[in-house]
């Protein structure tokens, strides 16, 4: 049974060794995070590296993902160099640059980059585990009082919903990261606290002055970025719904639904969606996962994300390729189930129209879409494999193409399977090499049917405008 839903996996220490990179590949991993908030480029490098050469070896297409820190907001280093003070609920505490001496106080660089603040608004901590409200604002420091408490470390997060945010879309850190990710041939650039398209734009023209090409995966984790939805899913290559943050910034009964829009806002934009945070999180620890993270997966695929993401799980947990397996596991079977798909779709070109008539056309066919075995398409950019993807076939997608970029990049799209082959003017011995690729891989077998979508001006964009059935020979 082929899965179709891909998985990304995070590095760290619990991954960084060749046995384990080798198990996650063979368990089914298709894209792996690099999170450039933790170790130093050589780490990252020379993992990279490792990597790209393990999957040579095992003849598996892959793709990178470097993850940006981005325009965070962060404490600083607890007074005394403690490694944590304990908060309670009523307790006064000051957050400002310089030290406060007559109460509890937290130190906060970015004080001058928060505008717009009011008394009443809430100020999140670590993810969201400690709550201040503000009582008060005064030059150069904030006085607040815990609304809840508990244990807080040095340089945590710091979220504030409902105040304006004045920091670069990249900091220097970024701009050194986004130049190691083009040096070491990427294929993805997650870029945090996407706000709007503007931050979007800023990143894609960082990566062209250095000669990247890598695509922008946005990821939607503040109020902002969801009032901004529409444009940020337009401008950015990719989504990914971090539902960690996200669910500090809005109310966190409402993630489910943003989770949902965010996954059909990007399938009606053929651009491929990430699910990621807390997935498998007892699994850090515990060899098998609660049944409400099964759950959460489950319905992430029926939902129809492109692909579902595990953080700590790999990058520090105990059983990094059992949570791959798992999940790998979990998404197999429930992609068998099929459910009433609301997409709506307005289709802009003939070969998004052909496509669409492509899914029909196999449901119609005497046959019967049992008894085909699968679509084989040709594209140049990889848009056409998406624009099929959209619509989460249960067949599996053999995208073909003639650069190796598009092939990796496809490595995040549902249910497709890329293919590097150099594409002939003669759209039939393209078909007939399509086919000799797929049985050589044993992906299909003699006299097996596919669904064959093409056209006759090879090598132009979008100018697949033919549907035929095809049988291996």
């Amino acid at each position: 049974m082929t899965q179709k839903t891909k998985i990304i996996a995070t590095l760290g220490p619990a991954s960084e060794s060749e046995k384990i990179l080798e198990s996650l590949i063979s368990a089914g991993t298709s894209v792996f995070r690099f999170n450039l908030k933790h170790n130093n480029l050589e780490w990252h490098t020379n993992l990279a590296r490792r990597l790209k050469a393990i999957a040579k070896k095992l003849n598996k297409n892959i793709a990178l993902l470097a993850d940006l820190q981005g325009p965070e907001l962060r404490i600083g280093i607890l007074p005394n160099n403690v490694d944590k003070i304990v908060l309670s609920e009523g307790q006064e505490v000051v957050l400002s640059e310089k030290e406060e001496t007559q109460t509890t106080w937290i130190p906060f660089p970015s004080i001058s980059s928060v505008k717009n603040l009011s008394t009443g608004h809430s100020i999140f901590i670590d993810d969201g585990k400690v709550e201040l409200e503000v009582v008060s604002i005064k030059p150069g420091k904030i006085i607040t009082v815990v609304k809840q408490g508990g244990g807080l470390g040095s340089q945590k997060s710091v979220s504030i919903p409902q105040a304006t945010i004045d920091i670069p879309t990249l900091m220097p850190k970024d701009k050194e990261d986004i130049k190691f990710a083009i040096k070491e041939d990427f294929e993805f650039i997650a870029l945090s606290f996407v706000r709007d398209g503007t931050d979007i734009a800023t990143l894609r023209s960082f990566i062209k002055k250095y000669g990247g090409n890598q695509a922008i995966i946005a990821k939607i984790e503040t109020l902002k970025s969801i009032e901004n939805m529409d444009e940020i899913v337009k401008e950015s290559d990719g989504i990914m719904v971090a539902r960690g943050d996200l669910g500090v910034e809005v109310p966190i009964e409402k993630v489910p639904r943003i989770q949902k829009e965010l996954i059909l806002a990007s399938r009606t934009h053929f651009k491929p969606v990430i699910v990621a945070t807390q997935m498998l999180l007892s699994m850090v620890n515990n060899p098998t996962p609660s049944r409400a993270e099964v759950a959460d997966i489950a319905n992430s695929v029926f939902d129809k994300t492109d692909a579902l993401m595990l953080s700590e799980e790999t990058a520090m947990g105990l059983h990094p390729v059992k949570a791959v397996n798992t999940m790998s596991k979990i998404a197999r079977y429930n992609e068998m189930h099929e459910f009433v798909d609301d997409l709506i779709l307005k289709p802009t070109s003939f070969e998004e129209i052909v496509i669409s008539a492509s899914i029909k056309f196999s449901r119609q066919t005497p046959d019967g879409e049992e008894n085909i075995k699968g679509y084989i398409i040709f594209t140049e950019s990889g848009k056409s494999a998406r624009v099929l993807s959209r619509f989460r076939p249960p067949l599996p997608i053999y995208a073909f193409s003639s650069h190796p970029s598009v092939i990796r990049k496809l490595a995040l799209s549902y249910g497709v399977v890329a293919n590097h082959m150099t594409l002939h003017k003669n759209p039939v011995n393209n078909i007939k090499q399509a086919l000799k690729i797929l049985q050589k891989n044993k992906s299909i077998n003699k006299g097996d049917k596919l669904i064959s979508i093409f056209g006759n001006n090879v090598g132009v964009p979008e100018a697949n405008n033919t549907i035929s059935i095809v049988s291996a020979t």
